[in-house]
């Protein structure tokens, strides 16, 4: 039997409480879920919304539909419009401070500044987290937290539309900042910039979207919107991985012809 969404790549302590980098094969049972204890939302898209993490907070599905993934699997990621299309859940016992997102992207377009994934809010600016491409029109990977209390850019030449990418955000207090990586390497880092103002407290996560200052999904205005196009293996870790883990889940995941 074969497996696409092979390594969950979490720590591990050791004997000697020496924190290790350790590849678990996801054979979505408890006995492999429970060593993912920094893992704490893991959706394969694999055409529904169920998340794999133990968290029992499975997405609803509006409007997007079962597409190809990334290694040619027909139904293994979703497809959403641009408009009218998502997947929320709930964002209770989202990360606030630390933390890592890190998922699978094909956009075909960045013209509507297309947000991929959201949460949090309580109506105050700064409350929320969201990242996507062109915010603002930026010409950026992003991540932003509403009113531009807190954010991270890192400029692309050439939009990434057409193909499969590999976009993660990381964010830990001093030295290690706020990074964004596309495809395994570590595009930008701001060792100063911590985003830990999050509010998951009745509160939305978004997929393929955003939420507003409230946290309530989707959202869209003049300067952010929905994504047209697909994603695949959404994960939400509690904490902020390194770069070696960052790229070995690109590398590890990563469909035909990706280096």
């Amino acid at each position: 039997m074969m497996y696409r969404h092979n390594p969950s790549l979490v720590r591990i302590a050791t004997t000697s409480s020496t924190l290790v980098l350790a590849c678990i094969l996801l054979l979505r049972s408890a006995s492999a879920q429970s060593c993912a204890t920094n893992l704490v939302r893991y959706y394969p898209l694999d055409g529904d919304a169920v998340e794999y993490s133990g968290s029992l907070q499975n997405g609803t599905i509006f409007g997007a539909t079962p597409t190809t993934d990334r290694h040619g699997d027909p139904g293994g990621a979703m497809a959403f419009n641009g408009s009218t299309q998502y997947i929320t859940a709930s964002a209770t016992g989202l990360p606030t401070g630390a933390r890592t997102i890190s998922l699978w992207f094909l956009a075909n377009t960045a013209s509507n500044k297309p947000a991929m994934l959201g949460y949090g809010g309580n109506g105050s600016c700064g409350t929320s987290w969201f990242m996507g491409l062109n915010v603002q029109q930026n010409n950026s990977y992003y991540v932003h937290t509403h009113c531009g209390n807190a954010s991270a850019a890192f400029a692309y030449g050439t939009p990434p539309v057409g193909v499969w990418k590999h976009f993660a955000i990381s964010t830990a207090p001093a030295p290690a900042g706020t990074a964004i990586y596309v495809n395994g390497a570590q595009v930008f880092l701001n060792a100063n910039l911590f985003i830990n103002t999050t509010v998951v407290t009745n509160a939305s996560l978004a997929i393929g979207a955003t939420v507003n200052p409230n946290g309530v999904a989707p959202y869209s205005d003049s300067n952010v919107g929905l994504l047209n196009g697909a994603l695949d293996d959404v994960r939400i870790y509690n904490g902020a991985l390194t770069s070696a883990e960052i790229q070995a889940i690109a590398l590890e995941q990563g469909g035909p012809g990706f280096s």
